[in-house]
Order: structure tokens, then sequence, then C-alpha cells
């Protein structure tokens, strides 16, 4: 646990600064707040990840399950986490990138399901190279409640049943 005093302190940044935001902006739908959530998270992920490419490439091509197929996949991460943060931060619910999301999602959960089940010595690099973890079950919950999130916001999305209209504005309040 000692370890991942570090992850938890990201997280509660990242609470922080999402409750800032959604205070200014003066936001109730669990949505907006959720979507403000995971932008600001995906989007301080990727940005944290960039400032040492080369050693998160390192780290990641050993666990994750993409990056042992497709070796770019790890170079090009970061700018996926943070293509999905700006997406989420401009204010967009689009079905297609939830799907995305969660497909991303469900390739580092399976990743670290392997890892745990298979007693790797890996360390997961899913803040950056700076700040390296075990596999552990800290590391599935952040795994569980990213998916869960995204789960709850598809969830959302499909009972409207308005598939051509995919992209729906959050409503801001300014």
């Amino acid at each position: 646990m000692k370890k991942f005093h570090q992850l938890f302190i990201f997280y509660i940044i990242v609470l922080i600064v999402t409750f800032f935001v959604i205070n200014i902006l003066d936001v109730k739908e669990i949505m907006s707040i959720i979507n403000y959530f995971m932008g600001i998270s995906f989007m301080s992920l990727g940005l944290l990840k960039l400032f040492s490419l080369r050693e998160f490439v390192n780290h990641h091509k050993k666990y994750d399950i993409l990056s042992k197929k497709c070796f770019p996949y790890s170079y090009i991460y970061p700018f996926i986490e943070i293509g999905f943060g700006v997406w989420f931060l401009f204010f967009y619910e689009n079905i297609y990138v939830y799907f995305l999301v969660l497909i991303v999602l469900l390739i580092n959960f399976i990743s670290n399901i392997i890892v745990i089940k298979n007693k790797n010595n890996l360390q997961c690099a899913c803040i950056s190279s700076k700040f390296l973890f075990n596999f552990d079950k800290y590391l599935l919950l952040e795994n569980i409640i990213m998916l869960l999130m995204i789960l709850y916001m598809l969830t959302m999305f499909l009972p409207q049943g308005n598939l051509e209209n995919n992209i729906v504005p959050h409503n801001m309040n300014m």
C-alpha cells in the first residue's frame, strides 16, 4: 500500500480539480461530472507519460497485451489518453468515443489480470515511468472504477436509441 499513496494522491488532485471545474461551471448533471473527471484524469495521465515517453514505452511493452503484438501502440498510448481527455473536456458525449475508451480500458484491465495471475514481477507505469507500481489489487480497483464509469456513461447514452445523432453537447451553464 505504501507505494500506492502516489496513485491515491494523483486521484485526490484530479477530484479536487474536477470539483473546482464543476463548481465554477455550475455543473449538476452526473454525466457531465463524470466526463470532467475522466477528461482531467486522461489528460493528466497522458501528459505525465510524455515527460519520459521512452521510459514509459520500455515498461508498457512488457505488460500490455496490445503493445506486445504492436510495439508502436506504447508510443501512441499517451496520445490516445490525451485525445480521450480532450474529447471529454470539450463537453461532448459520443457513443463511439465511449466504446473506444471501453476497449482501451478493457485492454488495460486484461493486461493487469494476466500480470497478476502469472505473478510476474513487473511494474506498471500507469501514471508515468517516474511513478512505478507493482501490479496489485489497488491497480485493479482503479481499472474497475474507470470501467464502471465508462459503462455507466454507455448505459445512460444507449437508452436514447438515437445513434444517428451520436454526438450530444454537454449542458454548460456559463
